[in-house]
């Protein structure tokens, strides 16, 4: 197990080891690539920034802060989830979108960025705590949308956002509290 909170090239965990952000507000800045077949464990406040000005690819794993920082363009994973606890911060970088999902899975207040998504699902128990979709701009939906959230005493907020399924597949626009739901698929 290594404890870190420095800035790295590249972070290969091995298939026995296990790699930990503290429960903190640790930081890891990545210019290269990360591969984890082992465990990588991001807790606390600790937050995981691609920061390279080269092509990176997102891998699938539970971050509790993701930030995307540099000049580089990013590749979301192809498969799996990428969990969100606290914050997606895309930064400006342009973004290949493939068959992952984004799962903002936090325990505590979160907000949904505008971005385009393929699967974005919302879950978690939330407590009293609201999840925000974006207040203004549009979320694209190019594969499908889920809320599987139980929010205690608080609530999905939906106020001024446009949801648009986008995909070039067939979509099934599903059961969620939309502000304004908008189509404009390809074909």
């Amino acid at each position: 197990t290594i404890n870190m909170n420095g800035a790295t090239s590249s972070v290969s965990v091995a298939a026995s080891g296990t790699l930990t952000l503290g429960s903190g507000a640790s930081n890891l800045n990545v210019a290269g690539s990360i591969t984890n077949a082992g465990t990588l464990l991001t807790g606390g406040t600790s937050t995981v920034n691609y920061k390279g000005n080269t092509v990176q690819t997102i891998i699938a794993l539970n971050y509790s802060n993701l930030t995307s920082s540099g000049s580089g363009n990013r590749t979301l994973a192809g498969t799996g989830t990428i969990g969100v606890a606290k914050a997606f911060t895309q930064g400006t970088n342009a973004y290949t979108i493939t068959g992952s999902t984004i799962n903002f899975n936090g325990t505590g207040a979160q907000t949904v960025p505008v971005f385009n998504y393929n699967n974005l699902t919302i879950s978690g128990a939330h407590g009293g705590n609201n999840v925000t979709i974006a207040n203004t701009g549009t979320v694209g939906i190019a594969g499908v949308i889920t809320n599987s959230s139980t929010y205690g005493a608080g609530s999905l907020v939906t106020t001024g956002s446009t949801i648009n399924f986008n995909g070039n597949a067939a979509q099934t626009i599903n059961v969620f509290p939309y502000y304004h739901l908008t189509v404009t698929k390809p074909a």
